[in-house]
């Protein structure tokens, strides 16, 4: 037990490290910043939930959910509880899932832009067009990175082929708090990042007097 908890603290603390100095680099790769105003988002795709690719193509795991307030979050099949995948399920460690990010609505496509971060090595910024089909498809049509340089078109002839992403709700939804919004340089006006600021201390100290 010792073993593990020293395991936990030590993989805590290098991503705490590992997240200031990855901001240096890539805060300047990273152009969609963070406006957390309510968007149109539910006209056109389904928010309670997450979008996963279908099965087919090839071996590439894809997997996406959408908030109202512009942010995004990729990779979170990886943590739905094993047996419930497609049941309407409980997310866990959602705040601590590294690929986070923004999105904008242009042309019935989504425009994604997230940090792929990494605990070793240089993390990336990469950008995703993605078209909206409906409200419970979506199609990657392209990715491109704009740290680590690449642009790939999503092709079915090839091994890492992305089939169409589906719809898959959630009973309890978690919010989008998360590490990035904790960074001044995310977001578009920094007044708003410290009425943000001051509003995460005020529940901080809400959740000590209630223990």
């Amino acid at each position: 037990m010792d073993i593990l908890k020293k395991n936990i603290f030590f993989l805590t603390f290098l991503f705490l490290i590992t997240s200031c100095y990855v901001e240096k680099n890539i805060r300047c790769d990273y152009t969609q910043c963070y406006n957390p105003v309510l968007n149109n988002i539910k006209k056109y795709c389904k928010t309670e939930g997450f979008y996963n690719r279908t099965k087919g193509g090839g071996n590439s795991a894809f997997s996406i959910m959408l908030y109202e307030d512009g942010t995004v979050t990729c990779g979170i099949k990886h943590y739905l509880k094993k047996r419930e995948v497609f049941r309407g399920n409980d997310l866990y460690r959602i705040n601590s899932v590294p690929s986070w990010g923004t999105y904008i609505i242009k042309n019935k496509y989504l425009v994604v832009q997230k940090i792929d971060f990494s605990f070793i090595g240089k993390s990336n910024v990469i950008e995703y067009k993605i078209k909206i089909v409906n409200d419970t498809t979506l199609w990657l049509e392209s990715s491109r990175g704009l740290t680590k340089r690449f642009f790939k078109i999503n092709d079915s002839t090839k091994n890492d082929y992305i089939p169409y992403l589906r719809f898959i709700p959630l009973k309890n939804k978690p919010d989008s708090l998360c590490w990035l919004k904790e960074k001044k340089w995310f977001w578009c006006d920094k007044q708003k990042y410290k009425q943000y600021k001051k509003w995460l201390r005020e529940q901080k100290r809400k959740r000590k007097q209630t223990k």
